[in-house]
This record gives structure tokens, C-alpha cells and sequence, in this order.
């Protein structure tokens, strides 16, 4: 079963070209996770999948709007995935998924950045663990 990370957005400078050329294909090349924290934990729980992206571009904060549009867009293309792991809270609600829950094929994770504090929990890992079974 082949299935993706969805992340928000990068944190990195913006990029302007990147910005006016989203869509899909960038997305997948520019990937999601690829330093940090956020790789580190998704890593230790098996998590680390060849396929990631995000919804938004580079640099760009997180706006409603602007994520509703390249969820419209970027939804049809999600469904030739096996599975899909949304990143953040944010993501979740967007696909109608609970946080920590698993629905079909689509399973919602807190983001694993450094400011989410459920990670400090060592339950909510346990949790999430669970959820990923099967999933890499």
C-alpha cells in the first residue's frame, strides 16, 4: 500500500517562483518534514514515508483560504493513495477526520513540529503508533 505525509506548509524563506507555480507536482518535490523535529518524530514511529508534501507553499502561513483552494485541487490527486497521514489539526479538519483518529485510509496525526505539546505525552505516541501500523 503506497500512502503520503501531508504537512502544512514549510518553514522556510518564502519563495516567491514556488509560490506563483504551486500545485501538485511541486509539492511532491519539495517534499515535507525533510529536517527537524518534525522528521525526527515521524521517523521513531515508522512514519518516515518516501512520498510527502505539503498543502501550501513554501514560506506561506497558514490561511484558511488559500488551504481550502489547494484542497480542491490537491484532494482527487490523494485518492490514488493508500493511505494518507495528515500532519497538524488544521489538515484534519480539512478532510473531516478527527485528530488521532483513523478513517478508511485516511488517518490524522498532531503536526510534529516542536509547538505541539501533545507529543510530550507518551500516550498520544503510543497512539499514534497504532494508527500508523501498516501504513509504511
Amino acid at each position: 500500500m503506497t500512502a503520503i505525509l501531508l504537512g502544512e506548509s514549510a518553514n522556510i524563506p518564502r519563495r516567491p517562483t514556488a509560490e506563483a507555480l504551486w500545485g501538485w507536482d511541486l509539492a511532491l518535490r519539495y517534499g515535507a518534514f525533510n529536517a527537524g523535529a518534525g522528521r525526527r518524530r515521524l521517523e521513531s514511529l515508522g512514519l518516515w514515508l518516501p512520498e510527502r508534501a505539503n498543502l501550501l507553499p513554501p514560506g506561506v502561513g497558514w490561511d484558511a483560504a488559500l488551504a481550502a483552494r489547494y484542497w480542491a485541487d490537491f484532494r482527487p490527486r490523494l485518492e490514488a493513495y493508500g493511505a494518507v497521514v495528515l500532519c497538524g489539526a488544521r489538515l484534519a479538519r480539512l478532510a473531516g477526520v478527527p485528530l488521532l483518529e483513523r478513517r478508511g485510509r485516511w488517518v490524522a496525526i498532531p503536526h510534529p513540529s516542536g509547538r505541539c505539546r501533545l507529543w510530550n505525552d507518551p500516550s498520544t505516541c503510543l497512539s499514534i503508533a497504532a494508527l500508523a501500523t501498516g501504513l509504511a
